[in-house]
């Protein structure tokens, strides 16, 4: 087996976390990916190199994230591109859409424009708080739910 010498290469990591996504029933993301039927390829599965090269040929840089255009859809080259995070985080289909102050925007969204922890605010949503409650209370202080 000859072999390639990119394990190194930051794609290795996208490949293999997107290959544990889609068939790791022990992975914490396999219920959003694998087990919706979301698959990879036959071109990409067991072959990193042919993934590397589209990758390469099609607008991957450090700070991109690999995307499915039709989230319903696998893995596969007419289905992905590279994009931001931020537009990555924008697009997950278990994103919360929250209407506040008489405005519709997604969880990131809100926390960017007022300058809230996303991390934090979508731990708290996720845990059955609603977004005024999440959002006044303290930093440092836990739900009692």
């Amino acid at each position: 087996m000859k072999k390639h010498g990119l394990t190194n290469h930051p794609l290795y990591d996208v490949w293999g976390s997107m290959k544990r996504r889609c068939y790791n029933q022990k992975e914490r993301a396999y219920k959003w990916y694998g087990a919706k039927g979301i698959t990879i390829c036959d071109e990409w599965v067991n072959d990193f190199v042919a993934f590397y090269n589209w990758c390469i040929s099609n607008g991957w840089q450090r700070g991109l994230s690999i995307d499915r255009e039709k989230n319903e859809l696998g893995y596969s080259p007419s289905n992905c591109r590279f994009i931001t995070m931020a537009k990555q985080q924008a697009n997950r289909t278990y994103n919360y859409e929250i209407a506040f102050n008489g405005q519709t925007k997604n969880l990131a969204d809100w926390c960017k424009e007022l300058n809230l922890d996303y991390g934090l605010m979508n731990n708290r949503m996720w845990r059955g708080m609603d977004f005024k409650t999440a959002m006044e209370l303290p930093k440092y202080k836990q739900p009692n739910l």
